[in-house]
């Protein structure tokens, strides 16, 4: 949440962006916190899904997957919970399982 809290003006309401500002200021937040994500955007369906490329906490992901994979999706949940009003946050793929990334889907309500 504070990553993309960083983002916003001083003053500025997350009501005043756009979904594809949104979307920027989400890249940006994930970026800086080392996952190399990439995303892509569905304004109509209200949608979001993306890949994380990297887990800045890889070697204990794999020893410890429920609490690793369980405090990022705590942490995104936060980033997206900043910009919008409803999120449904899941998982689609993880590195845990052999993927070479993790996916996730997000529906949102762009009302925020």
């Amino acid at each position: 949440r504070e990553l993309v809290e960083q983002r916003l003006s001083h003053d500025q309401s997350p009501k005043t962006l756009t979904f594809s500002e949104k979307g920027s200021i989400l890249n940006e937040a994930a970026e800086t916190a080392g996952f190399y994500p990439s995303f892509d955007y569905n304004e109509q369906e209200q949608k979001i899904y993306f890949q994380l490329f990297n887990c800045p906490f890889k070697e204990v992901a794999f020893q410890q997957p429920e609490m690793v994979c369980g405090m990022h999706h705590a942490f995104l949940r936060g980033m997206f919970e900043a910009l919008f009003d409803r999120v449904e946050l899941a998982e689609l793929d993880s590195m845990t399982s052999g993927c070479n990334f993790c996916a996730y889907r997000a529906v949102v309500d762009n009302q925020h």
